[in-house]
C-alpha cells in the first residue's frame, strides 16, 4: 500500500507518543518509510533562436510525421526528496547557458524496492521554468485501484485550436489541441449512459478509466495524424511559432474539423 505524506507524518507523530521500549524499532519503520520514494527530474531547453526553415519542417513533416519545435532533454537527476530537486532546479536556471533556455522540468515520485515498468510513477508534476504548470492527478502504477475518472475543468488548460509543445522521449515537437481530457461531470453522464439497460456490476468492470485516458488529443500535422498525449505533458508554446508551423497545423485542424 502506497502512503502518502499525510500518513507518514501521522506514523511519526505516533512513533513519538510511544514508550521508550519501543521507540527505537519504531523510528527504523519511520526511516523506512521516508526512503520509500526517490523523486527523478528531468530538464528540458529551448534554443535561444529557435525557428528551424521551411526546408526543414518539410524534410520533418515527410520523414518523421511532425515539426521539431527545439525542446531538448538535457539533464537529469535523483533525489531523495521532492524540496531538493527543485533546489538544484533553481541552482541549474541560474547557471543556464547562452545558447539553451531552461524551458520545462518534469518530477515524478517513484517507489523503492518494488518492480516497476519504466515510466510508472506515483506522482507526477511539471513545472514551466521553476513555476508549477500541472501534475498527474492518477498513478499509473497499481493503476486498477486508481481509475480516472475526469480531470477538474480548472486543471484543463487548453482548449481546441491551441499550439502547443510536446515532450517526447529526447526531444519534442509541435501539436495542436484537437480534444481535451474528460471532466467529471463528463464521466458521470457517459458513466450513466453506458449503465442504462445494463447489469452495473459487468458494465463497471467494463468501463474502467485508468491513468492513460486523462489525455489531450493532439493534431500533429496536415494530414489529420494525431496522438493522445496525457494531459500533464502537453505545454504552452514560449510565443515563438514559426509561420510554417502554424499555417500547417491550422490547415490539420480545419480538414479535422470537415471531416
Amino acid at each position: 500500500m502506497y502512503l502518502g505524506r499525510t500518513e507518514i507524518i501521522r506514523t511519526i507523530t505516533i512513533a513519538k507518543c510511544i514508550d521508550m521500549e519501543t521507540k527505537d524499532s519504531t523510528i527504523k519503520v519511520c526511516e523506512g518509510l521516508f526512503s520509500t520514494s526517490i523523486y527523478e527530474m528531468d530538464v528540458w531547453t529551448l534554443p535561444t533562436d529557435n525557428e528551424d526553415s521551411e526546408e526543414d519542417y518539410m524534410w520533418q513533416l515527410e520523414n518523421e510525421g511532425h515539426m521539431d519545435c527545439g525542446l531538448r532533454r538535457e539533464l537529469t537527476g535523483l533525489f531523495r526528496t521532492k524540496e531538493r530537486a527543485l533546489e538544484d532546479l533553481d541552482k541549474a536556471l541560474d547557471n543556464r547557458d547562452g545558447n539553451r533556455n531552461i524551458y520545462c522540468t518534469f518530477i515524478r515520485e517513484r517507489t523503492l524496492n518494488c518492480m516497476m515498468l519504466p515510466g510508472e510513477y506515483l506522482k507526477e508534476w511539471t513545472y514551466k521554468y521553476c513555476y508549477l504548470h500541472d501534475e498527474s492527478i492518477v498513478r499509473n502504477f497499481a493503476e486498477r485501484e486508481n481509475p480516472f475518472m475526469g480531470r477538474p475543468q480548472e486543471m484543463i488548460h487548453f482548449k481546441r485550436g491551441d499550439i502547443v509543445m510536446i515532450p517526447d522521449d529526447y526531444a519534442g515537437h509541435w501539436g495542436i489541441v484537437w480534444g481535451t481530457p474528460m471532466t467529471p461531470e463528463q464521466y458521470e453522464k457517459m458513466n450513466e449512459r453506458i449503465n442504462q439497460g445494463h447489469d452495473g456490476d459487468t458494465m463497471a468492470r467494463m468501463w474502467r478509466l485508468d491513468w492513460s485516458d486523462d489525455n489531450y488529443t493532439i493534431l500533429i500535422n496536415a494530414d489529420g495524424d494525431h496522438e493522445h498525449i496525457l494531459a500533464h505533458h502537453v505545454l504552452p508554446h514560449d510565443g515563438r511559432i514559426p509561420n510554417f508551423v502554424r499555417k500547417t497545423l491550422m490547415e490539420g485542424l480545419r480538414r479535422a474539423e470537415e471531416d
